[in-house]
């Protein structure tokens, strides 16, 4: 640990270590999926820190996603500025990434409720969310973005969205700006930062490759669509699976790879619902604990702020997916299914 200015994480650590100690378990989320109404659950979450709710009027759905999304956007704000000098370009990067995904969501415009899209958007895109959000067409959505930095990437996407109405094309380009980004600004970090930050990000980058090339298989041209950016899988490896005939060959393939296992224990939902969700969820549960035994075991360096960050994300989700559940009247048993922990 030469190479780290201790001086640097001193403060940050000890507030994050604070702020993990507030983190739910599994115990808490499945006590959570075990609730009888969402008015019972907004109890559940100002026992368990979320103070947001204390004043909160209704008990409806959209209103507590709202507030669990506000409860993100002020935690990434937190860790945001808890960052040092050299990581700090880093870090205004990685904290935007809800923008990202609040971008993907309203390109595929299947949610009803876009309440948390227009919380997750810099000041910048916000002033035009209602633009945004009524456009008519895919055209009039990307102009809206062409003076943005999402602009070139967005439009240059577009040109292969014309040949078939896919978004995919407009979704995986996204991916890519951002984890370009991330990787371009990691280049000031110092030794050990660099390494445990590419350890995070490019298990991340993996399993969105991964999961691509599951997603295009038969599809040609679909090596464009690979993020340019690996970790445990290689140029050559990815190339291999892009080439697959079938999932099994993708598997086979990645079967001496650290995601593995994962995919394996992913293989038996999906013979039986043919969903490539199966291993998306999978590999986001190794992606959790990998970030978990960081967290535990790594001390003074970025990895700290990094996997707080992608730990709490997960608490959110698993939060609005059970305030989903608990407002559809979903069984315990169904909504634990749709947790990751």
């Amino acid at each position: 640990m030469a190479d780290i200015n201790v001086k640097d994480y001193a403060y940050s650590n000890a507030r994050i270590r604070g702020m993990k100690s507030r983190l739910l378990d599994k115990r808490e989320f499945e006590k959570g999926c075990g609730l009888d109404d969402l008015s019972a659950f907004v109890g559940f979450l100002e026992d368990n820190g979320y103070l947001e709710l204390f004043d909160l009027k209704e008990h409806s759905q959209g209103v507590v996603e709202q507030i669990l999304f506000r409860h993100l956007v002020e935690n990434r704000r937190v860790v945001c500025g808890l960052s040092c000098d050299r990581c700090r370009d880093f870090m205004c990067e990685r904290v935007r990434r809800p923008e990202i995904t609040a971008i993907k969501g309203l390109i595929n415009s299947k949610p009803g409720n876009r309440a948390p899209f227009e919380i997750a958007l810099t000041d910048e895109l916000r002033n035009r969310f209602n633009q945004i959000r009524d456009a008519q067409d895919m055209e009039r959505l990307i102009s809206l973005f062409e003076d943005t930095r999402y602009g070139q990437t967005l439009t240059s996407a577009m040109e292969d969205y014309r040949k078939d109405g896919l978004t995919f094309p407009l979704i995986i380009s996204l991916d890519k700006y951002h984890f370009s980004r991330l990787l371009t600004t990691m280049n000031s970090f110092e030794n050990t930062d660099r390494r445990l930050a590419y350890e995070i990000t490019g298990a991340e980058a993996d399993t969105i490759n991964i999961m691509t090339s599951l997603r295009t298989l038969g599809m040609k041209g679909a090596k464009k669509y690979m993020l340019p950016h690996h970790h445990h899988i290689g140029r050559e490896l990815l190339d291999d699976c892009i080439k697959s005939r079938n999932v099994a060959d993708v598997l086979d393939k990645l079967s001496g790879t650290v995601y593995a296992d994962s995919l394996n224990l992913g293989l038996k939902e999906y013979n039986e619902t043919k969903s490539l969700f199966a291993f998306e969820k999978s590999l986001k549960k190794y992606f959790i604990r990998l970030n978990r035994m960081m967290l535990i075991t790594k001390t003074f360096n970025i990895s700290t702020q990094l996997s707080f960050l992608a730990l709490k994300e997960n608490e959110i989700d698993n939060l609005r997916k059970i305030a989903v559940g608990l407002s559809n009247n979903l069984p315990r048993d169904g909504i634990k299914e749709l947790l990751i922990y």
